[in-house]
């Protein structure tokens, strides 16, 4: 089972990398509102790291920054330490 610390050093690294991919492609909070169809105070959220974005979302905001979401989870946890199964605490 995830611990909470582990949660949120997963959020925050994957706002970190969301941020960093929508400014180096010069695409506002509201472009990628239209283009996936998730509210701006939605993507505000995630990208505060308080966003818990779901499979589809991710997968959504991914494919508008021209990315795939197996890259988009790459970069995001990349540098974090791997996550403890239950059975291994």
């Amino acid at each position: 089972m995830e611990r909470p610390s582990d949660q949120h050093a997963f959020l925050k690294a994957l706002a970190d990398v969301l941020v960093r991919e929508r400014t180096i492609r010069a695409i506002s909070q509201h472009d990628l509102e239209t283009a996936t169809g998730l509210s701006e105070q939605y993507i505000r959220r995630i990208e505060a790291g308080r966003g818990n974005p779901s499979y589809l979302a991710l997968a959504s905001i991914a494919t508008a920054l021209s990315l795939d979401l197996a890259t988009l989870i790459a970069l995001a946890t990349k540098g974090l330490e791997p996550l403890k199964r239950f059975h291994e605490e």
